[in-house]
């Protein structure tokens, strides 16, 4: 009879005519085997992906068999559309690889972004310079205590501004030459 709340270990295998201790030593043998399998199909794994690496960059670092060599990229941005263009151009002679187009391609994505960043730079300080002139130009006409000499300071700002347009009389300049003209 069993005892319910004891589980029951199971009986270890066992061959005829070899004892426990030969069993456990057997045991020990397959286990080391084991190991020793693994560990030769880990190196074995590690060679071949070094193997695989060191292809794969004998080919990225091997010259194309065409012998073309793309120029270094420029520095401008005309040059990096002759530089696309000639990458191209290269390919569709299938001088070059679509991996190293598509290099060319990155980088010329990557100094147009520049570029990109540097005109937002421009436009920001422009617009800067245009704020603080606004700015000077309304501190200018606040600081006048007179209505007409502040009205006639900003014609002559607008006037300054435009280039050569013709200029417009003052509105109360026509009035006093009228008077002028009518009196003699």
């Amino acid at each position: 009879m069993t005892d319910a709340r004891k589980p029951e270990t199971p009986e270890p295998p066992t061959l005829p005519g070899v004892t426990a201790e030969g069993m456990r030593t057997l045991a020990e043998l397959v286990n080391q085997q084991d190991e020793t399998r693994r560990r030769e199909w880990r190196e074995a794994k590690r060679t071949q992906r070094r193997l695989a690496r060191e292809a794969r960059e004998r080919v990225a670092d091997a010259p194309p068999p065409s012998g073309f060599r793309m120029p270094p990229a420029p520095t401008d941005l005309r040059g990096v559309k002759r530089w696309i263009k000639a990458a191209h151009d290269a390919f569709t002679r299938r001088e070059l690889t679509a991996a190293e187009l598509n290099e060319v391609r990155r980088t010329a994505a990557s100094m147009f972004e520049g570029s990109k960043a540097q005109a937002d730079v421009r436009r920001s300080i422009a617009a800067l310079e245009a704020a603080q002139a606004q700015t000077r130009m309304a501190e200018v006409l606040a600081a006048v205590e007179h209505g007409g000499t502040a009205l006639l300071m900003l014609s002559r700002l607008q006037e300054g501004l435009t280039d050569g347009g013709r200029r417009r009389p003052l509105p109360g300049a026509a009035r006093v030459l009228s008077a002028e003209a009518g009196s003699s």
